[in-house]
């Protein structure tokens, strides 16, 4: 039977992990990271969050300040929405974001906006929406995401991923070379087929003979 000063040890090691556990995860409501106008950016909050309650929402704004509150978050419990927004290009970096689970609402909606690039990682593993529409991504001047961040929110998506999406994705051009080639072996392929049917329709054929 262990002593009392060993279960008083392993009883405090026990709540200490736990405690550590606990500060590790810092759970924030989603207006400490909401603005609807550029005045209320100053209000965002400076705690490093990693667990959001409630939907993140961005609407109205053109003049970005310095703030990392988006990258520490790894789970979102609500919608990330985005909407009238200018020139915020990359600020939204949500790079170490692993789950959103939205209800019953999209668990995006990024639209009207101009000069968008939302930073989405591949640390994403888990979208659960019961929305129709698990993305809408509508009446943006440039693609907000990319084919890369398609992927990743297609693949992470527990049910079937449903995109409302009239964007353009930017893809990497293909490689010209590598299709000149190929066209090349085919067209190739092709004549040696033909000439060889040739040969087979011709094999053993009369000769007519002059007269």
């Amino acid at each position: 039977m262990p002593s009392k000063d060993i279960l008083s040890i392993i009883l405090f090691i026990s709540v200490i992990s736990f405690q550590f556990i606990q500060a590790a995860e810092v759970v924030c409501d989603g207006h400490e990271l909401s603005a609807d106008k550029d005045e209320e950016l100053e209000n965002l909050t400076e705690k490093k969050c990693t667990v959001v309650k409630g939907n993140i929402i961005l609407r109205n704004l053109k003049k970005p300040v310095k703030s990392t509150c988006f990258l520490t978050v790894r789970q979102l419990e609500g919608s990330l929405i985005i909407e009238n927004t200018e020139n915020l290009h990359n600020w939204v970096n949500l790079q170490n974001l692993a789950i959103i689970n939205s209800g019953n609402e999209p668990a995006l909606i990024i639209k009207n906006n101009i000069n968008l690039n939302l930073g989405i990682g591949a640390k994403l593993r888990s979208v659960e929406s019961q929305n129709k529409y698990t993305y809408i991504i509508l009446n943006n001047q440039n693609a907000p995401i990319d084919i890369n961040t398609y992927n990743i929110l297609h693949y992470a998506t527990t049910t079937r991923a449903a995109f409302l999406i009239d964007s353009f994705i930017q893809v990497e051009q293909c490689r010209k070379e590598l299709f000149k080639w190929v066209s090349i072996v085919l067209a190739g392929v092709v004549a040696f087929v033909s000439g060889g049917l040739i040969i087979i329709a011709c094999y053993g054929r009369e000769v007519p003979q002059k007269l």
